[in-house]
Order: C-alpha cells, then structure tokens, then sequence
C-alpha cells in the first residue's frame, strides 16, 4: 500500500459556491478530489487548469511527520513542487516534477537541468517525473 502518491495532471475542480447577499450567484471555490485519509499538497495557484502536480501523503504518515511544502523554493512552481518531511534530525525532499511535450520536441533536458540547479543535499532527495508521449 502506498504511503505517498505523487500525482501529475492532477483534478482541480469546483469543490463549491461561496455565496453572499452581495454576491449571490457566488464564487467558486477551486480543489482536489477529497478524501479522509489522505492529505493533499499543491501548488500555489490561481487558474485551477494550470496545476499540473500535486502530493498525496496518507493521513497517519502526516501525523507522524512534520511535512512542509515548500512554495516558494525556487524550484517550486505549478509544474513542480518539492516537499520536506522531517522526523526527528532526518530531512527527506520529494521533488514532483511534471514535464510538458511541446509537439516533437521534448523539453525534459532543459527543465531537469533548471530543477536540479537548485541546491538540494543529494543523499535525501527522491526526484520523480512523467514522461508521456504527445498523442
């Protein structure tokens, strides 16, 4: 069973109208798909269609670790995000990184060189990323 999933192309949808008397017709309240045994993770955003990541970490490993989600590392953005989970004095970083296909041309090289530049201590690092052919 797994403890993290980290999702790319994740669903951000209407989750439910704010309404009130001076805006009746509400606003919409954007997020993931909710589930009590599981703590989602994102990135900032304004646009929901432009989040392309997001973590899910079980509920009792939350309880269990103090996880942080780094938004504003530079390595951070709507198409990456890097985690920390801290347990006593052990830090582990998870870095999600989603790699966009712009027609034949395939960007991975560029993107994983400006994701890695970053300083990150590489004994505690899990870096994943999809890759998918462009239909």
């Amino acid at each position: 069973m797994a403890d993290i999933l980290l999702i790319q192309e994740p669903w951000i949808g209407t989750m439910k109208m704010a309404q009130s008397d001076s805006d009746p017709l509400g606003m919409a309240i954007h997020g993931p798909t909710n589930n009590n045994m599981w703590e989602c993770y994102l990135p900032t955003f304004t646009n929901p269609d432009s989040v392309h990541v997001a973590v899910f970490v079980r509920y009792d490993l939350v309880c269990t670790f103090a996880i942080t989600n780094l938004t504003s590392h530079p390595a951070s953005s709507l198409e990456s995000m890097v985690l920390d989970f801290a347990f006593e004095d052990k830090i582990l970083h998870i870095v999600n990184v989603y790699v966009t296909i712009l027609g034949p041309i395939f960007h991975f090289s560029t993107y994983l060189f400006c994701t890695l530049s970053h300083s990150f201590p590489t004994h505690s690092l899990t870096r994943c990323s999809d890759r998918h052919p462009v239909t």
